[in-house]
């Protein structure tokens, strides 16, 4: 093979090589961003439906509810 034939020969492989890298790696992150979405959607519902209070008291922890509520008051949040 002559300088200039390997020359472009190994121009090809390299366009090869970052191009299906390239594609790897949307892949890949599609593939995160399809996980994430399932854990979103598996997760929020149950983490909005109820805030720390009500759940402690579900718990049977009405101390913890009421210090949460004491701190939401002293916060101005609740």
């Amino acid at each position: 093979m002559t300088p200039r034939g390997r020359e472009v020969a190994t121009a090809y492989y390299e366009a090869g090589c970052i191009a299906g890298a390239e594609m790897e790696r949307r892949r890949y992150d599609a593939e995160l961003a399809a996980e994430w979405a399932a854990i979103r959607a598996a997760v929020m519902p149950s983490a909005l439906a109820d805030d720390v209070a009500v759940m402690a008291e579900r718990r049977g922890q009405p101390e913890r509810a009421a210090a949460a509520r004491r701190l939401w008051r002293k916060r101005g949040v609740a």
